[in-house]
């Protein structure tokens, strides 16, 4: 199951982790992943000012936690005996470093790159896509978790527009 990052994971995991325990769930058999996204919900509490009537970041991190504990139990609850594990890697560009360097150190996010000074992009990318297959004892797909180094989405605003690209892998 993913959940989004430190430090929110830690509250999240302690909150599910209670519901779960309370319904007879060992909560020592939960693995729990944190990855982080720019176009999800707040769960910092206090740190966004939220409009009038939008569902508040305590209202969705319940939200959140009880949709977390129904998963982690149906999936407990599904389990069979006889199931395999593979992985794979294979390489995917889904994104790209959004910082160019300047000859004199600077970076700028979304900068110009036909500038006369840009020198280079910062840091490295990584276009690896690394895959974990669960299969029943038949052989047969149950599931699949990805990920991925490079950010896949990108949401900002052009010349007064805002352009919205989002990269869906089924």
């Amino acid at each position: 199951m993913s959940v989004f990052a430190p430090p929110i994971q830690k509250r999240v995991c302690e909150l599910a982790g209670s519901k779960l325990a309370s319904l007879g769930f060992d909560v020592e058999k939960l693995v729990l992943n944190a990855t982080h996204a720019h176009t999800t919900p707040a769960l910092d509490i206090g740190r966004c000012l939220m409009p009038e009537g939008v569902v508040t970041t305590a209202e969705y991190i319940d939200f959140l936690v009880d949709k977390l504990a129904d998963v982690a139990l149906e999936a407990w609850k599904g389990r069979k005996p006889g199931c395999g594990v593979s992985w794979g890697v294979g390489h995917a560009v889904v994104g790209h470093s959004r910082l160019p360097t300047y000859q004199d150190g600077t970076t700028t996010m979304y900068g110009k790159t036909d500038r006369a000074d840009f020198s280079h992009f910062e840091g490295f990318e990584d276009h690896a896509v690394n895959v974990l297959f669960f299969w029943d004892g038949d052989g047969e797909p149950l599931s699949a978790c990805w990920k991925n180094t490079e950010n896949c989405q990108l949401i900002f605003i052009r010349g007064g527009g805002v352009i919205l690209q989002t990269l869906l892998l089924t």
